[in-house]
């Protein structure tokens, strides 16, 4: 999914660091059956991609897995409807390495499957990715599409066309069409992906919710920036 490229300038140990797990490119994952996967609705799901390395996941602290770039994703397919804390650890080898710890609590709908995907660093600042869910919509056969950023101000590309800057609030979605969202900001890396999963089926499933996406964007070392 990742091209690496190799940037080679010499930097302080911290960042020397930083170039060791990160690739420093463009994300461009295809989140394939982001709804309706699981066979029994009495359930959600989550899907997990690791960008960079093995994560382990945890759910309300009890640890139910982990998973590679390679291996992505982690499909866990009942959980009960409401609210679970997520956790994602970095798992190294290296015992004096030191990487931040994603937390976030998910209300999560029974039926539908919730998106996580994110390279853990060693910092906050350092760490990127993107959560997509669900929420009941205000319209029952209609869906929208909210996204946003941190930091804001990020370009919103659908489809290649530029659409707004984030945040993107109520932009209302055709379910008979396919969408391919792209997040671009000057001084981070892009992240790209597909919004809607492939069968009419499963698009079906969507009416009657607004889909959410919030995006960590994983900002550029400056000594990188000033490289490029």
């Amino acid at each position: 999914m990742f091209k690496r490229v190799f940037i080679g300038i010499t930097i302080v140990i911290a960042l020397a660091v930083l170039a060791v797990w990160s690739p420093w490119n463009s994300w461009n994952i295809s989140v394939l059956g982001l709804l309706g996967l699981q066979n029994d609705d009495k359930y959600a799901g989550l899907q997990v991609y690791s960008t960079s390395g093995e994560v382990e996941l945890k759910i309300d602290n009890e640890v139910v897995g982990n998973v590679t770039e390679e291996g992505s994703p982690l499909d866990i397919v009942e959980i009960e409807q409401g609210d679970h804390l997520i956790a994602l650890r970095r798992v190294s080898e290296d015992q004096t390495a030191n990487y931040y710890e994603f937390t976030r609590m998910i209300n999560f709908v029974r039926g539908i499957n919730t998106v996580l995907a994110y390279e853990i660093g060693p910092t906050e600042k350092f760490s990127g990715g993107y959560i997509i869910y669900a929420t009941t919509g205000v319209e029952e056969k209609k869906s929208f599409l909210n996204i946003r950023t941190e930091p804001e101000g990020a370009k919103v590309y659908i489809n290649e066309v530029e659409v707004s800057n984030a945040p993107l609030l109520n932009y209302e979605l055709d379910l008979t069409k396919d969408y391919k969202v792209k997040i671009v900001k000057e001084t981070s890396e892009t992240i790209e992906f597909d919004l809607l999963p492939e069968t009419d089926e499963e698009k079906e499933l969507i009416k009657g919710y607004d889909l959410n996406v919030e995006v960590k964007l994983f900002e550029y070392p400056l000594e990188v920036r000033e490289e490029s």
